[in-house]
Order: structure tokens, then C-alpha cells, then sequence
């Protein structure tokens, strides 16, 4: 796993670690404040031994870590491991865990036919997001179905099975939850107990589903953490 950093000219760095069968192009992130680190090919994995050698290389100390869906169990890793490396830990769309019949059943159909399976969760993911279905259908959608392999999608699910998000109280971060009220990939009822002793606080967007960051208030909350 290669990463690219992109320097803006800011004092702060993002490090945004996107969702399965998603990649970082669709996250709004023109408009903050920050320098910004993204993986360069589609994420299925942990990413911590990548991501702490380019953090070290850089030389950028303290950095946030926007993790969403998939991407978010990457950034809880990272974090226990290394909590003097972030700042800020911000958990998008986060599940505490995901059963062997939800992966079994989205396995067995990306295996049968990965285009009809990914659009099936893509619709799935938008759900009550109408508008925002509408623009990744007509800008994204065709370019991730080319992107994606089958067997990177099978091992994103795989991991996804073997690294649940524990109970777990951060002591030296800041931690921010993010979640759509209407998920359904991720409901509520299995938002992770991850806490923190710093600075804590979790938003529940309406009428949002599994892609909360492209309701209006999120570059707010982000900015005003």
C-alpha cells in the first residue's frame, strides 16, 4: 500500500482512509484547512505500516485521521497503536462489527457478478440520500466499478470480519463519531464504545445514511472540533 501526500500549505495534515469498494475522490475535502494523505490504490486492509513510515518520513508529527466505514477500523488501529502520531481521530460511519452471514452473502455475490453486487451496494449506502446518489452515480460510480478487483473486494471483507472495533478509551486523542441516522449498512445500534479521556464528542446527521460526510454540516463539525 503506496500513500500520496499533497501539501496546501497548511500547518495540519488529514490522513483519509476511505470504505470499501469506495476510494477518496469522493470525500469533500477542498474546503479544509488542511495538507492531506490518501491512499493511492483502493483500500482492503490495515494500512499501519504504510501510513507510520510515511508520517515519519515526512517528518509531520501529529496528524488527524478521518476513517470512514471500512476505512474507519484502519484509523482505530492506527491510533491504538501510535497515539502519540494523531491529534484528532475522527470516525465516520464507523460498525463495531459485521456478521459472517452479512460478508458470506456479499461475498458470494461479488463472486457471481462484482459490477451488479458493488451498484447494489452503492444504492444501498445512499440510502435517504437521494441527491447525493444521483451525483456519485453520474461522476464516480463507473470509474470505482473499473477500479475494483474481485479479490481485493473479498479481502476488504475479509478484513473487515477479523478486526471488530473493541471497546476501547483513547487516552491522548481527540475523538469525533460521525453517523447517519438512517444507515444500513452500519445502523446505530452498531456504533463501536470507543470513547476518549481528551476531548469526545458524536454527531448523528438526519437524513443521512452511510455517507454522512456529504451532508452540509459535516466541513462544520469537522472545523469546529
Amino acid at each position: 500500500m503506496d500513500f500520496s501526500f499533497i501539501d496546501r500549505g497548511f500547518d495540519k495534515t488529514l490522513v483519509v482512509l476511505p470504505g470499501w469498494a469506495f476510494d477518496h475522490k469522493i470525500f469533500p475535502i477542498r474546503g479544509l484547512g488542511y495538507n492531506i494523505i490518501s491512499p493511492s490504490s483502493p483500500l482492503c486492509g490495515d494500512v499501519s505500516t504504510a501510513l507510520l513510515k510515511l508520517i515519519l518520513g515526512k517528518g509531520l508529527g501529529e496528524v488527524d485521521i478521518l476513517g470512514w466505514s471500512l476505512g474507519s477500523v484502519c484509523a482505530y488501529l492506527f491510533a491504538k497503536e501510535h497515539q502519540e502520531l494523531v491529534r484528532n481521530l475522527f470516525l465516520i460511519s464507523a460498525r463495531n462489527s459485521y456478521p459472517k452471514t452479512m460478508i458470506s452473502e456479499l461475498t458470494s455475490e461479488i463472486v457471481k457478478d462484482k459490477d451488479a453486487a458493488l451498484k447494489r451496494f452503492y444504492l444501498t449506502s445512499f440510502y435517504s440520500q437521494r441527491e447525493d446518489y444521483r451525483w456519485f452515480r453520474k461522476l464516480h460510480m463507473k470509474r470505482l466499478l473499473g477500479l475494483w478487483s474481485t479479490t481485493k473486494l473479498i479481502k476488504g471483507l475479509n478484513f473487515l470480519l477479523q478486526y471488530p472495533i473493541k471497546p476501547y478509551n483513547f487516552t491522548d486523542i481527540n475523538l469525533l463519531i460521525i453517523h447517519g441516522a438512517e444507515d444500513l449498512v452500519a445502523p446505530l445500534s452498531f456504533v463501536p464504545s470507543v470513547t476518549s479521556k481528551q476531548k469526545f464528542k458524536k454527531f448523528v446527521l438526519d437524513s443521512s445514511g452511510h455517507v454522512p460526510f456529504l451532508n452540509p454540516s459535516f466541513h462544520e463539525i469537522i472545523e469546529n472540533f
